[in-house]
C-alpha cells in the first residue's frame, strides 16, 4: 500500500512539474492589466491623437484592429498574428468617416465604406485579413451612411448593415445580404422615414429576430428583417450596442442625448417591454460604447472611462478597470475571450498614446 501511495504521489508530481514547465508565463498570462500601446504602429504625427476604434479577436493567436488615420486621412485594419506583439496593415482604404467593420467566426471580416462622397464598397476577407475581395456597393443608387457599429453577420453568408441611406436625405435604413456581401437589398418595410435619425446599433438573435436602436427608439423583426416594429419608445438615446443574451433576454446600451449619462434597458419578454437598469452614478457623466455578456448572469460593460463587470444580468456593476487620469484617453472597443475561471480582456481607444491594454484581472488560470 505504501509503494502505491509512493506511485501515485510520484505520477502527480511528475504531471505538475511537466504542466508548470509547459505553461508560458509570458504575455497573454499577465497578473495584472499592462498597456500595450508601444506595440501598435506610430502615428504620422506625433502631435495627432491615436484613434483605435475595433479590436476583434479572430483564430489563434490572431487581432483585427482598426485604426483612423488623422493626418493621412484614411483607414487601416491593422492583423496582429502574435496576440498584439507584432502589427502589420492588413487593409488600407481612403477616408471615410462613416464606415463600418464586422466580423464573424474565426476566419471572416467584413469592411463597408459609405459616406462623404466616396463609392460605397464592401472589403471581405474568409482567411483572416491574409487576402481581401472588393464587392460592389452596397447600394449604387444611393450614397448611404453606415455607422460604426451597426452591422452584424449572422453567419459567413446573412448580415445586415444599417444607418441612414444617403448623407443628403438622413432617412434610417437597413440592408441585408444572403450571400456573405455581394449583394445587398434594402429592407424599410414598417420603418417611419424620420430624418436624422439614422440606425447606430444592430444585432440578430438568429435567422429571424433581431433589434436594431435609432434615437427615436427600438425596432424589432421576427420575420429576417422584412418588416420591422418598434416596440420601444421614451427618451432619445444613442444606441451603442445590443446584446442578446436568450430568447426573452435583450439588453440596450446607449447614452442619453439631453446630459450624455450611459443607460441600459432591459427586457425580459422578447423586447415587448423595456425597464431601465440601474448603473452606477459614475456612469453619469462617461459615454457608453460596448456591452459583451459571458452567459446570462456574467457580463461587461464599456465606457469611455470605465470597464464594468456584472455577476447578476445588470442588476449591480462593480469597475473592472478604469482609465487612469494622466493617460489623456479613452476607451472604444473591447473584446472579452471567455475562458474557465479567467477571461482574457482586451481594449483599445483613442488618446495622445496608443491604447492597447490587455490582461486578467480575474484570477490566473
Amino acid at each position: 500500500m505504501k509503494r502505491l501511495i509512493f506511485s501515485i504521489t510520484a505520477l502527480a508530481s511528475l504531471a505538475l512539474c511537466l504542466y508548470s514547465c509547459s505553461v508560458d508565463e509570458t504575455p497573454p498570462f499577465l497578473p495584472e492589466w499592462q498597456n500595450r500601446g508601444e506595440y501598435l504602429p506610430k502615428q504620422h504625427s506625433p502631435d495627432e491623437p491615436f484613434n483605435y476604434s475595433n479590436i476583434t479577436k479572430m483564430k489563434g493567436d490572431r487581432f483585427f484592429v482598426q485604426q483612423f488615420i488623422f493626418g493621412a486621412e484614411g483607414t487601416e485594419i491593422l492583423l496582429s498574428e502574435d496576440l498584439g506583439r507584432t502589427w502589420n496593415t492588413s487593409l488600407s482604404i481612403p477616408y471615410t468617416a462613416n464606415n463600418t467593420f464586422t466580423t464573424h467566426g474565426e476566419t471572416h471580416a467584413w469592411f463597408i465604406i459609405a459616406g462623404d462622397g466616396e463609392l460605397p464598397q464592401v472589403h471581405r476577407t474568409d482567411n483572416i485579413g491574409t487576402t481581401w475581395e472588393a464587392l460592389d456597393p452596397v447600394d449604387s443608387g444611393l450614397d448611404p451612411r453606415f455607422s460604426p457599429n451597426a452591422s452584424f453577420f449572422l453567419n459567413d453568408k446573412i448580415g445586415w448593415a444599417s444607418g441612414s441611406d444617403s448623407i443628403a436625405s438622413a432617412y434610417k435604413t437597413i440592408y441585408k445580404t444572403t450571400d456573405g456581401g455581394q449583394t445587398w437589398k434594402k429592407k424599410t418595410n414598417g420603418l417611419t422615414q424620420d430624418r436624422f435619425s439614422e440606425f447606430s446599433a444592430i444585432k440578430f438573435r438568429n435567422k429571424d429576430v433581431g433589434f436594431a436602436g435609432e434615437r427615436d427608439g427600438i425596432w424589432r423583426s421576427t420575420n429576417a428583417g422584412d418588416l420591422w416594429e418598434k416596440v420601444y419608445t421614451g427618451q432619445e438615446i444613442y444606441y451603442a450596442d445590443i446584446v442578446c443574451t436568450s430568447d426573452k433576454s435583450v439588453y440596450a446600451l446607449g447614452n442619453l442625448l439631453s446630459t450624455d449619462a450611459t443607460v441600459l434597458l432591459h427586457s425580459v419578454d422578447g423586447g415587448d417591454n423595456w425597464t431601465f437598469l440601474k448603473l452606477p452614478a459614475i456612469l453619469d457623466n462617461t459615454s457608453a460604447n460596448q456591452l459583451f455578456f459571458v452567459n446570462q448572469a456574467e457580463g461587461y460593460l464599456l465606457t469611455k472611462d470605465f470597464l464594468l463587470r456584472t455577476k447578476d444580468g445588470g442588476l449591480n456593476w462593480e469597475v473592472d478597470f478604469k482609465v487612469k487620469g494622466d493617460d489623456d484617453g479613452y476607451f472604444l472597443n473591447m473584446a472579452i475571450i471567455p475562458g474557465s475561471g479567467f477571461h482574457q480582456k482586451f481594449m483599445v481607444g483613442i488618446g495622445r498614446y496608443r491604447y492597447w491594454y490587455y490582461g486578467f484581472p480575474d484570477e490566473k488560470p
